[in-house]
C-alpha cells in the first residue's frame, strides 16, 4: 500500500485493481478507468521515482541526478555535490536520522516563519498537501508529517531539496548536520 501511495504522490502512473464485475459497466467508463491516473509533478526526475532500497543501490538515482545537473536541474556545484552525496550514502533515508536531528527539524517546522514557509509549505512541496487540514489537529503537525514521509521511504535529499525550494536555510543547515552525523558513524 505504501508503494502505491508513494507512486501516486510522486506523480507516477498507477493502474487500480479492476474487479471481475468491472466488465459489466459500459465500455466508455471501462476505458476511462483503465487509463492510468497521471498526476502532474514538478520535481526533477531524480526525485520523481521511488527508490527501492532492496533493488536500488543509489546508482540509478546518481545517474539521474548527474543527467539533471548537466541539463540545468541544479545550478550550484556545491549543492549538486551535497545532493549527490545524500543520494549515494546508505543512510540517506530519514529512518537513519538521529532523534535529536528530527526534533530540531520538527521544532523549526512547527514554529511560524516570517515568509510563511512552515510545515504547511513543506507538506505541499513534498506532495502531501492533501494532509494539511488533517495535520492541523495535532500538537506537532511537522512530527506527524515527517513520520508519514518516513513511512513513504522519504530521503534526506528530497527533504533538503524541498527546504531549498521554500528558502528555509535553517532547515538546510539541520539536514547538512544530519548528513555529517551519518557520515561520522
Amino acid at each position: 500500500m505504501i508503494g502505491k501511495m508513494r507512486r501516486i504522490l510522486l506523480g507516477e502512473s498507477y493502474i487500480p485493481f479492476m474487479s471481475p464485475s468491472f466488465e459489466t459497466r459500459s465500455e466508455s467508463s471501462a476505458e476511462m478507468l483503465k487509463a492510468p491516473f497521471q498526476l502532474e509533478s514538478s520535481k526533477p526526475s531524480y526525485m520523481s521515482s521511488p527508490i527501492n532500497s532492496s533493488t536500488d543501490s543509489g546508482v540509478h538515482s546518481e545517474e539521474r541526478f548527474k543527467r539533471d545537473s548537466l541539463q540545468g536541474g541544479v545550478s550550484d556545484t556545491e549543492e549538486a555535490a551535497t545532493l549527490l552525496l545524500l543520494h549515494s550514502i546508505p543512510g540517506g533515508d530519514i529512518s537513519s536520522v538521529p532523534e535529536k536531528v528530527k526534533s530540531s527539524l520538527v521544532k523549526a517546522l512547527d514554529s511560524r516563519h516570517p515568509t510563511a514557509n512552515d510545515w504547511r509549505a513543506f507538506a505541499s512541496h513534498l506532495g502531501m498537501g492533501n494532509m494539511v487540514n488533517h495535520l492541523r489537529g495535532f500538537d506537532s503537525p511537522s512530527k506527524v508529517l515527517l513520520d508519514q514521509y518516513e513511512l513513504m521511504d522519504g530521503t534526506l535529499a528530497e527533504l533538503r531539496q524541498v527546504a531549498l525550494g521554500i528558502e528555509r536555510k535553517d532547515i538546510v543547515d539541520i539536514l547538512n548536520n544530519a548528513l555529517n552525523e551519518i557520515n561520522a558513524n
